[in-house]
């Protein structure tokens, strides 16, 4: 099981975001490593401990993660009734039902013993960015099925997962007497219906494709940019759901359920804490691709924009720009 990684941070703030004071590189941790923390679990305060990320790209910029390989199912259980022995029995019938799979439950800093909260990881083969959002979708399924109901920022492909760290009252299970799960197989026929569920729900924006688009150029990139993108196309891209008949969103990390954001004038204002657009002011599509294509890091957001978002003539906006500038020098 070393062959399994994943994206591993060294605390909270940890980060390879460039516009970072403190960036620095990432690392990867292995299953059978984080096996031996469950057994041995860290005593540290809950922003000084080691998160991974189920995902083989040791990064936290999410451009870069939608690229990498997604290794395993996770789920973050805040609220139970039951023991953590009572959670592992649980999990182990959701995939006993389909001949079983490896796994590691253990809980969480916080846990009591009045309260188990835990997290649980099942390792998988590699999983595209999608695919692993639609197999999660049918894990949550099927735990709210069995009476637990997980934390839904875990649907969020950049959200921090946190290793084993002994609080108040810690306990572990290692299911390690199968194989390697695979949803692709397993779930097949649910991975399908999720995915026309996902499909279905999706309220399509009115602007056009992506691809094939004629910019409009304007006084610089951004205004570009702002011009032949909406911001409501952005939010659909990235997951966000549109309230039928409005221009509110709900983010993906959502817990309430709520539309909280709203969109005017090609803006977008949130008032959930949990999303990461919320500032206190209206964003606008430069801003949305900004924050959710390149973690906030504008200089790489005006880099992919000019070279792989705008077209002038047939040419990127950098190339196009580069061009005219030499034009210039030669007049």
């Amino acid at each position: 099981m070393d062959h399994i990684k994943f994206c591993k941070g060294d605390s909270r703030n940890h980060t390879d975001n460039p516009d970072k004071k403190y960036a620095r590189p990432l690392s990867l941790i292995s299953y059978e490593e984080i096996i031996n923390l469950a057994r041995y679990p860290l005593k540290v305060e809950k922003d000084k401990c080691p998160f991974l990320m189920p995902v083989d790209v040791p990064s936290r910029i999410k451009s870069k993660i939608m690229q990498g390989n997604f290794t395993a199912l996770v789920a973050d259980i805040d609220a139970t009734k039951n023991t953590i022995a009572e959670s592992n029995a649980l999990i182990q019938k959701i995939l006993l039902a389909c001949r079983g799979g490896y796994f590691l439950i253990y809980t969480s800093r916080s846990a009591t013993e009045d309260n188990q909260k835990f997290h649980a990881i099942i390792p998988t083969p590699p999983l595209t960015a999608y695919r692993w959002t639609v197999a999660m979708q049918v894990l949550n399924d099927k735990l709210r099925s069995v009476g637990i109901e997980p934390d839904l920022a875990c649907l969020n492909h950049s959200q921090p997962f946190y290793l084993p760290n002994e609080g108040e009252y810690f306990d572990y299970y290692n299911n390690d007497k199968s194989e390697i799960f695979n949803p692709l197989s397993k779930w097949n026929s649910e991975m399908i219906a999720k995915h026309e569920e996902l499909e279905a729900a999706k309220v399509k924006p009115e602007a056009q494709p992506l691809k094939n688009r004629t910019t409009q150029p304007a006084n610089g990139l951004i205004p570009t940019f702002n011009n032949t993108y909406s911001v409501q196309e952005l939010l659909l891209q990235q997951g966000y759901t549109q309230e039928s008949g409005t221009q509110n969103f709900r983010h993906p990390n959502s817990q309430s359920g709520n539309y909280s954001a709203s969109v005017k004038n090609n803006k977008v204002f949130t008032l959930s804490t949990a999303d990461p657009l919320y500032s206190g002011y209206a964003q606008d599509p430069f801003n949305v691709f900004v924050i959710l294509w390149h973690e906030g890091n504008k200089s790489a957001a005006m880099k992919d924009a000019g070279d792989n978002w705008l077209e002038i003539d047939g040419v990127s906006f950098n190339k196009f720009n580069q061009k005219k500038y030499m034009e210039g020098k030669r007049a």
